[in-house]
Order: structure tokens, then C-alpha cells, then sequence
């Protein structure tokens, strides 16, 4: 009789391991539409991108496509990478994004190949006084008086903290990004210092 009411209970715990074994939905496999082994050279664009405390308190953390960089810039000779840096890598072997936030990415079969980085176009802004004793972000550059959004209120400080534009005072200069292969008008990060002089 133990026998018959212990074979439910043990066919229910098998369906239940055996269904919650979804690796799949943790990884993110990103690699190019026509690859068929893991030593042909690939490609990915990637784009630079910040958090705002989640990931570290108090401090704007640069990421790429929402994941901790994987990559030493200094080891391809990048330029300064900021938000609205396009990335591309060319790599050979497998690059596997954990879907956490933010991702990490699995190094152990990835050998990348070069790097390269379409610049995101820094556009300059003042804070200025309006009626009613507001402020407002403006820029002089015509091919950002209409029409453009902000990504975020935030401003990143030297020492990597940040605080919303409304806590500067008139007459700032701040420094927006603007990824140029994306063909928006959106600004998708500030900064109080030149990034690229």
C-alpha cells in the first residue's frame, strides 16, 4: 500500500524537475544569421547605454546593450566610449548574455576578433533661465531646437555620480549624446563635462 501512494508523489516531483529545467530563458545566444560554426568571424552591434544607481548606488555605471562591459577599451585602443557609442565586435565562438540586470556575459568561448565604435554626437546645451523662474535645456545647434527628446533628466559627473539637470544652475553647459546610428533626435544621456574636447 506505501508503494502505490508514493509513485504520485514521486511522478509529480519528476514532472516538476524535469519542467523547470528552462535554461534557455536565462541565455541570450547573439550571433550572426549565417553562422554554422563556432570559428567562422561573426559580428554584433552593440550600443553604450548607462544605469543610474540600480546596479551601483550613487553612480552612473556604463554599460553595453544593458549588460556590464565585457571588454577592456584600452586593450582595442577605443576612443572614451559614452552613452550613444554604436559598438560593433567582430568576434569568433559564442557571445552568451546572462538576461540579468544588469546582463554579464560568458567570455569562456568568445575570442573577439576587433572592435569598432561609431562616436554618438555630442551636442551642447546651457541651462537657462525662463519665465516664472524656471529653467529649461537649450541648445544653439538648429539640428536639435525641434523636435528632440531626453532619454533621461539625469546629468553623469566626473566622478560618476549624477543628479537631475533641475539641481544645476542657469547658465551650465552640459553635454548630450546623441547615437548618430540610430537617426533619432533623442538625447540619450547628459554629462557636465566635455566628454570629447
Amino acid at each position: 500500500m506505501k508503494k502505490l501512494k508514493l509513485l504520485p508523489i514521486m511522478l509529480l516531483l519528476l514532472v516538476g524537475i524535469t519542467s523547470c529545467d528552462n535554461s534557455s530563458s536565462s541565455l541570450s545566444h547573439v550571433e550572426s544569421s549565417n553562422s554554422s560554426t563556432s570559428q567562422e568571424l561573426k559580428s554584433v552591434t552593440m550600443m553604450m547605454s548607462l544605469d543610474y544607481g540600480f546596479h551601483i548606488p550613487e553612480e552612473a555605471t556604463l554599460l553595453i546593450d544593458y549588460a556590464n562591459l565585457f571588454f577592456n577599451p584600452l586593450d582595442y585602443d577605443l576612443p572614451l566610449l559614452v552613452a550613444g557609442d554604436i559598438v560593433v565586435i567582430n568576434y569568433r565562438g559564442e557571445l552568451i548574455i546572462m538576461e540579468t540586470y544588469p546582463g554579464t556575459v560568458d567570455t569562456r568561448y568568445l575570442e573577439i576578433i576587433s572592435i569598432e565604435v561609431e562616436q554618438a554626437v555630442i551636442v551642447e546645451f546651457e541651462i537657462r533661465n525662463v519665465p516664472a523662474g524656471e529653467t529649461e535645456i537649450y541648445t544653439e545647434n538648429e539640428d536639435y531646437q525641434s523636435g528632440i527628446t531626453f532619454a533621461t533628466e539625469y546629468v553623469v559627473a566626473e566622478d560618476g555620480s549624477f543628479k537631475s539637470w533641475e539641481e544645476y544652475p542657469a547658465h551650465t553647459k552640459l553635454y548630450g549624446t546623441n547615437p548618430v546610428a540610430k537617426r533619432t533626435d533623442e538625447i540619450v544621456a547628459f554629462y557636465d563635462y566635455n566628454l570629447r574636447p
